[in-house]
């Protein structure tokens, strides 16, 4: 029950709802990936797409990119290969930056939880390379949501909540951060990320 109100449930509803896309999620009782291996990552959700297309099991991203591919009209992935290959190397920075550490800061280890200084430092290292990306940018990818903002975000707002990120925060001179801040508060109060957290 606590999986579905988690940020990798929220990126998955973001998803569905941004794609006008209608699907369930549900939690497997067990907190096994598909290869049978324990993950404190890849929770044991699975999603049912519309009109008995099918069921999806494994990682909250993987169900992200079905959304996307099910509703191209969306442009959740872009709208060129090229497009779609950026997308993809922004959530994996995400994972590898943001959600990993962040993860396993809190999987409840007692020896991770001397780390927190430590994961607030890459996170605002990983929010700092994002912010320079921004650059002259409105989305992820230009001027146009894709998953990547879905699932930075997503995992932006767990940071938030988890109290290893404050957007509000000055962290350094000159305004450092404002296109990531900008960006964050933006996506975040966008109607159809409103929607998916009224949705867990």
């Amino acid at each position: 029950a606590d999986e579905i109100r988690s940020y990798r449930a929220l990126k998955v509803l973001a998803a569905a709802t941004f794609s006008s896309t209608s699907v369930s999620i549900c939690v497997r009782e067990d907190s096994e990936d598909l290869t049978g291996a324990s993950h404190m990552l890849a929770k044991g959700m699975s999603l049912t797409m519309p009109k008995g297309k099918g069921q999806i099991a494994g990682s909250s991203n993987s169900m992200m990119r079905t959304i996307a591919l099910f509703s191209p009209e969306s442009q959740l992935l872009g709208v060129t290969l090229l497009d779609a290959a950026q997308v993809d190397s922004w959530i994996k920075f995400c994972w590898t930056e943001i959600e990993v550490p962040m993860g396993a800061l809190l999987s409840g280890s007692e020896v991770l939880r001397n780390s927190t200084d430590i994961v607030k430092r890459k996170i605002v290292s990983a929010v700092t390379k994002i912010d320079y990306h921004l650059q002259n940018k409105i989305f992820m990818l230009g001027n146009a949501i894709t998953t990547a903002d879905v699932a930075i975000c997503a995992a932006l707002m767990a940071a938030v909540s988890n109290n290893l990120w404050d957007p509000t925060f000055d962290y350094g001179k000159n305004q450092e951060l404002q296109n990531v801040k900008k960006w964050f508060k933006h996506v975040s109060c966008e109607d159809f990320f409103s929607c998916a957290l009224s949705m867990q």
